[in-house]
């Protein structure tokens, strides 16, 4: 009976041995990647690595996952020589959170993690909105900017015929300048120098107004009014 059990031991110790030997396992003693970038394109994300140097993984393990439950994630196994993979099929306006493990072996390092969402080639991109400081509408259908490209000027239809600056990237509010008893006709135009054209509406003359001046060898912005010339 003892040398039954004895050899039933031996058994399930070379068992899970052997399982034990073929699972991956991830490890800290092993390389991640040492870079990771990904880039989200219609309905796809190309995703971009390079091992970290003095690491030879024989290959990469990526993994994505939807954050919306009901759609599909994936994964996919790639040779050592593999530094970019393009994961298609995707859902856009869809967050995905995209993993790399690099393979060595039978083990497999901890995980370097990235995000990316899909959006249509055809679809505007909201990097962000905001509204008119002082609720006016807007008159203007097109954004005049500065020669920087930084700013961008937006008049408005309120009765003071309001001109707000807007920073170009994050869309906050440089400065909101009120021009007394005029209001905007709708339309403006934009000098190679930056200045700021604006036929009135409620006289029949062209508003010329310098968005930027130099200070010393600081470009400022400050609304002024340059002049003011009749069309009659």
């Amino acid at each position: 009976m003892k040398k039954i059990i004895y050899l039933l031991s031996l058994v399930t110790v070379f068992i899970l041995g052997s399982c034990s030997d073929d699972l991956p396992k991830a490890s800290w003693d092993i390389c991640q990647v040492g870079t990771l970038n990904a880039t989200a394109q219609d309905e796809k994300v190309l995703l971009e690595w390079a091992p970290m140097q003095g690491a030879t993984p024989t290959g990469y393990l990526v993994n994505w996952t939807p954050e919306v439950a009901t759609y599909e994630g994936g994964s996919a196994e790639l040779d050592a020589k593999t530094t970019s993979y393009t994961i298609t099929g995707l859902v856009n306006k869809v967050t995905y959170t995209i993993t790399i493990q690099a393979i060595y072996g039978n083990q497999r390092s901890m995980i370097s993690t990235t995000k990316a969402r899909p959006v249509s080639d055809t679809e505007p991109f909201k990097v962000w909105s905001t509204d008119m400081p002082n609720g006016g509408m807007v008159k203007t259908a097109n954004a005049v900017f500065s020669s920087d490209g930084n700013t961008f000027y937006l008049p408005s239809a309120g009765a003071t015929g309001d001109v707000t600056a807007f920073d170009a990237m994050t869309g906050t509010v440089k400065w909101t300048a009120a021009i007394p008893k005029t209001t905007y006709g709708g339309g403006v135009a934009v000098g190679k120098d930056g200045t700021l054209y604006q036929a009135l509406a409620t006289q029949p003359c062209m508003l010329s107004i310098a968005m930027e001046h130099r200070s010393g060898h600081t470009l400022q912005e400050l609304p002024t009014r340059i002049w003011t010339v009749s069309l009659l």
